[in-house]
């Protein structure tokens, strides 16, 4: 092993975390082979066996977080229970096999100082352990040395109020269990102690205040912790400490405490608020109710001021909107009259007396069918407006039913267009359309025809040429065709002459075609 020990010190070793130069001052071998290394200011390394074996030069850094972390080795020693003892500058420690302290030994246990001299270790063959210093050497059977593993016992030493005008304070606390303070002790010191004066310097404390803290405040070796301007609440504070031996009192000190809020904000406190604000709203609701309702008087009082008027206005348009209608009526009577007038002088022109009655007959049918247009007229805010699809199929249904035919031989198709025409233009078409279809269903079929039909249609349409808009109406029946006297007809006073009479004075054309029966085409300018 130690031809090992030798062959391998010249081999660069890995210390980790930077600390390629590290100045070793002791080396060591326990009973299990592991190497260890005493450093200067870095603490204690282990080289395991297994590692050796396995030529791996990668050392452990052992007691991270303990005070042997940051210690200077100067002598390495081993028992036979395995453990270490190492001589530092501030004392000797004993360690586990694995390099954890275990306690630390001072004066007061009766060491010759604080610090030891640089390779001033020595273990006898009986088993005597020597650490050697400036103020001698110390010799000790580590079979011997007895460690007390007891916790050490703890007591609340004093509660100051150092802001306070008085700064009064609390002593002889070790039987209080509870603490109340007011919302005047806004700074609070609490002092605590553990019953270990072997090396006082050496007690460490940690404290934590529940429903405050969220985790242990480690204190180290200050035995006080102050608190300020705790909230109201209810607290319990909590301490332990560790003697110098490293032991934890886990069970430590347990002080509850309760902080009363100051009077303005006690319960009594936000009842007076709750209320006052209560009777301020109420207050300030019973003002702005009767401002809103001086306000919505106001409002409702211009709303009806302008609903009033706006009726007014409306009675107003409803007026002249119906006196539109009665000027309307007025003329479309004016219009109907005149187209009477012109259907009995169209028939009575150039009649010998014996057919007059024959034409006044003729003339009632065409007042009865103006009179059908009645029925298909509504009004509307620009005049009144037919609907002649509707008149065709009331006429087509008189005629049909006084046809020399019988009823069931003809079918009718009825093609107009339903769309309103004003009532100016519809009259005289109302007129054309009564005349052709007369004519169709009278004349145009003979007796023992077994099938027949009426096919009339009325649209409107546009052009480039001659009219921008214009009504193209056409009746075409599957009769006997034109008769060779149709143009003569026309001249007379027949219902041909009032077609051509109304057309001619609306400014639109007339033509005829026999082809498979008689087809009339009337073009008629919408002028509306």
């Amino acid at each position: 092993d130690g031809q090992l020990l030798v062959d391998q010190a010249t081999q660069d070793f890995d210390f980790g975390f930077g600390l390629d130069k590290t100045v070793i001052f002791s080396i060591s071998q326990s009973q299990n082979g592991d190497i260890w290394f005493g450093t200067k200011d870095h603490g204690l390394f282990q080289w395991r066996n297994s590692d050796q074996k396995s030529k791996i030069f990668r050392l452990n850094h052992v007691g991270k977080g303990t005070e042997l972390e940051y210690a200077t080795i100067y002598g390495i020693s081993s028992d036979v229970t395995g453990s270490l003892w190492c001589s530092t500058q501030s004392g000797v420690l004993k360690l586990s096999s694995s390099g954890q302290p275990i306690k630390r030994f001072t004066m007061a246990d009766g060491l010759q100082g604080g610090d030891f001299s640089f390779g001033a270790s020595f273990t006898s063959q009986a088993g005597l352990i020597y650490f050697g210093g400036m103020n001698g050497y110390n010799r000790f059977d580590p079979n011997q040395i007895k460690i007390d593993s007891s916790e050490s016992p703890m007591r609340m030493t004093g509660i100051s109020f150092p802001e306070q005008d008085d700064n009064r304070s609390m002593k002889g606390l070790s039987d209080v269990k509870n603490l109340q303070l007011t919302y005047k002790d806004q700074v609070v010191t609490f002092q605590f102690s553990v019953l270990d004066f072997i090396d006082v310097e050496k007690n460490q404390f940690r404290y934590k205040l529940e429903n405050f803290d969220t985790q242990w405040i480690e204190s180290g070796t200050r035995n006080t912790a102050t608190y300020a301007n705790l909230p109201a609440g209810n607290y319990v504070l909590r301490v332990q400490g560790a003697n110098s031996a490293g032991i934890w009192n886990r069970e430590g000190i347990k002080l509850g405490i309760q902080v009363l809020p100051s009077p303005w904000r006690s319960w009594w406190a936000y009842i007076i608020y709750c209320t006052t604000l209560l009777l301020l709203s109420w207050g300030l609701h019973r003002i702005y109710r009767s401002y809103a309702i001086d306000r919505l008087s106001a409002q409702m009082a211009r709303e009806m001021f302008e609903a009033e008027n706006k009726a007014d206005d409306e009675m107003q348009e409803q007026l002249e909107l119906q006196d539109e209608i009665v000027k309307s009526t007025y003329q479309h009577n004016i219009t109907t009259l005149s187209l009477v007038n012109d259907c009995i002088y169209a028939r009575s022109v150039n009649l010998p007396d014996k057919l007059r009655h024959s034409s006044t007959q003729s003339s009632i049918r065409r007042i009865s069918a103006l009179s059908s247009l009645e029925d298909c007229i509504s009004y509307q805010a620009g005049g009144p407006v037919a609907n002649l699809h509707k008149y065709t199929d009331d006429i087509l249904h008189v005629l049909l039913e006084n046809t020399s035919v019988k009823r069931e031989t003809i079918v009718a198709i009825n093609e107009v267009t339903a769309i309103p025409l004003s009532a100016d233009l519809a009259s005289p078409i109302s007129l054309i359309l009564y005349e052709l279809l007369e004519n169709s269903v009278q004349h145009a079929f003979v007796d023992d025809s077994p099938a027949n039909y009426i096919h009339v249609k009325l649209e409107p349409r546009t052009t480039d040429t001659e009219y921008s808009r214009y009504l193209y109406l056409s009746v075409h029946d599957s009769g006997i065709g034109v008769p060779d006297d149709i143009e003569e007809l026309a001249r007379e006073g027949s219902g041909i002459a009032v077609v051509h009479s109304i057309v001619k004075r609306h400014g639109g054309s007339v033509h005829y075609s026999g082809e498979n029966g008689t087809r009339v085409l009337i073009t008629i300018p919408d002028n509306t």
